[in-house]
C-alpha cells in the first residue's frame, strides 16, 4: 500500500500523504516536504482541485506567496530566496519551515 493513508468515500478512491522528500524528488533542494493527493473518479478530481486551490489560498494568507516547483531553481541563480512553499500542475505542495508547520496544523482541514 502506498505511504499516507487511505480512505473510500461514497464510491471515492482517495489517497494522500505528507512525504519527506529526499534527493530523488524534484524540489528537494528548496523544499523538505511534499503533500501527494491522488484519487480516481470524476468527483475525487474534482475534490482534490478544490482542496488544491484551498489550500494555495491558506499557505497564501498565512506564508505569503509561493512558487512554481520549476520558478524554484530561477530563483536561486537570480540570488532572490525561495518561498517556503510551493507547488507544481500536478496538484502537489512543497513545504519548509514554518509553512510546513502551519499546513501540519492545518491538514485535518482536508482529510
Amino acid at each position: 500500500m502506498a505511504q499516507g493513508w487511505h480512505r473510500a468515500e461514497e464510491g471515492v478512491d482517495r489517497r494522500m500523504s505528507l512525504v519527506k522528500m529526499d534527493r530523488r524528488f524534484k524540489g528537494h533542494p528548496w523544499w523538505t516536504h511534499k503533500w501527494d493527493k491522488y484519487g480516481y473518479g470524476e468527483e475525487a478530481c474534482r475534490r482534490i482541485i478544490l482542496e488544491f486551490i484551498d489550500q494555495r489560498e491558506y499557505l497564501t494568507r498565512m506564508n505569503g506567496s509561493g512558487c512554481f516547483e520549476f520558478e524554484a531553481s530561477y530563483l536561486k541563480r537570480a540570488g532572490k530566496q525561495v518561498p517556503e512553499w510551493g507547488f507544481n500542475e500536478s496538484g502537489n505542495i512543497f513545504l519548509r519551515d514554518s509553512a510546513l508547520t502551519n499546513f501540519r496544523l492545518a491538514m485535518e482541514k482536508w482529510q
